[in-house]
């Protein structure tokens, strides 16, 4: 599951999105 800014983020666990968001930009950033 890709989650991009701007997407719908209103999701039964939050924290699960936040921490995907936090290992793609990890992957970003190298």
């Amino acid at each position: 599951m890709m989650i991009l800014p701007g997407s719908n983020v209103r999701v039964s666990d939050p924290r699960s999105i936040y921490n995907g968001y936090q290992g793609f930009v990890q992957r970003i950033s190298g």
